[in-house]
């Protein structure tokens, strides 16, 4: 099941309640591991926080068939199809288009989930172009966290790392899943126990 935002959950809702919403330009939706920028585009800052399979589907446009194309009679309708995209591949793709767009000095700031016993610095998510600022913590429940990583452009020679070996290391979604059952068992018992 997918969830709605409602409407005061937007960015900018949150910069009108800070005063800064004559600073807002406007959100672009696309689909993150299709590239749409041109190379010589660059930022100062890129401020994000990816989709974790929570609240949001973790989803790009693919197709897991080898070989399949599509009739042209079809194009003009067709809604392209979705498969899963791996935090790890998120990350990954993230840090490229990081070190890509960025101007040198300049930052990124993004989340990044994890299981809170199975963090190690040595396994956040990392690129040769980025050196990792600061990494400061936000417990979700017991089991689950995220850290908000601040990472700076130290180098325009940017090799294309084709998936990280750190990039979601912790099965976040296996330990929210199993929170959330728990949660749900100890309602239930606690509904039969009102019931008695």
């Amino acid at each position: 099941m997918i969830q709605v935002r409602q409407k005061e959950e937007s960015i900018k809702a949150n910069m009108k309640q800070y005063g800064i919403e004559s600073h807002y330009l406007d959100v672009l939706v696309s689909d993150f591991s299709l590239p749409l920028w041109r190379n010589d585009l660059k930022f100062d800052a890129i401020i994000t926080d990816p989709p974790y399979g929570v609240r949001e589907p973790t989803e790009k446009i693919g197709i897991e068939k080898e070989n399949y194309t599509l009739a042209e009679d079809y194009l003009p309708n067709h809604v392209p199809s979705k498969v899963e995209y791996g935090l790890s591949h998120i990350y990954s793709d993230l840090l490229n288009f990081a070190a890509t767009h960025l101007h040198i000095g300049r930052r990124l700031v993004c989340w990044y989930p994890l299981v809170r016993s199975e963090f190690e610095a040595s396994q956040l998510p990392s690129h040769p172009c980025l050196r990792l600022l600061a990494s400061s913590e936000q417990v979700l429940s017991r089991l689950v966290s995220r850290r908000l990583l601040t990472f700076e452009k130290i180098s325009d020679a940017v090799p294309d790392v084709p998936l990280d070996p750190n990039a979601a290391h912790h099965n976040f979604r296996r330990a929210k899943k199993a929170e959330e059952i728990a949660i749900n068992n100890i309602r239930r018992a606690q509904k039969v126990s009102n019931l008695k």
